[in-house]
């Protein structure tokens, strides 16, 4: 199965790329209400390479706490964003998460329990959506696995 790092870095005056910290908490609320059916469009510097199914992991970049806080699958084929997603700009696809917590009160993954096998492509990605070395998405998935909370059962996923 192919996976994509997704990146997120919170908008300031510093990093006016960056996404709100409004509309991420607004994501998270909605997760904690019907997580079968929170998606979001996020933007995928790869996305020639991405096909429904494929998984994705969200890393939270930038000042203060860094690691993997979310985790999901590709539900749509990549498009431009519409909608509300418009001012993002780029290409990307719609993503369904099956884990998702606040990046400011816990990590799933903290950067530390990873730093030993992620590569610093990942880490310091420029871009969002670039493709995870296969050979690291068993060790990824494995510290998800151990992580506090468990995702949603796959009969679980209704639609987006």
């Amino acid at each position: 199965m192919r996976a994509f790092w997704l990146t997120y870095r919170e908008a300031s005056p510093e990093e006016p790329q960056g996404w709100p910290l409004v509309e991420l908490r607004r994501l998270i609320r909605r997760f904690e209400v019907n997580p079968a059916v929170t998606t979001a469009w996020w933007r995928l510097a790869e996305h020639g390479a991405a096909r429904i199914g494929d998984r994705v992991y969200l890393f939270r970049q930038g000042k203060g706490p860094r690691g993997i806080f979310g985790s999901g699958h590709i539900v749509a084929a990549p498009a431009p964003p519409g909608g509300d997603d418009r001012a993002a700009g780029g290409m990307g696809c719609r993503i369904r998460f099956d884990r998702l917590v606040d990046p400011w009160a816990r990590m799933l993954v903290p950067l530390e329990s990873a730093a030993e096998f992620l590569p610093a492509s990942l880490v310091q990605a420029a871009a969002s959506g670039v493709v995870v070395p296969p050979a690291l998405v068993p060790a990824i998935e494995g510290l998800l696995a151990a992580a506090p909370g468990r995702a949603p059962q796959p009969e679980s996923r209704g639609a987006a």
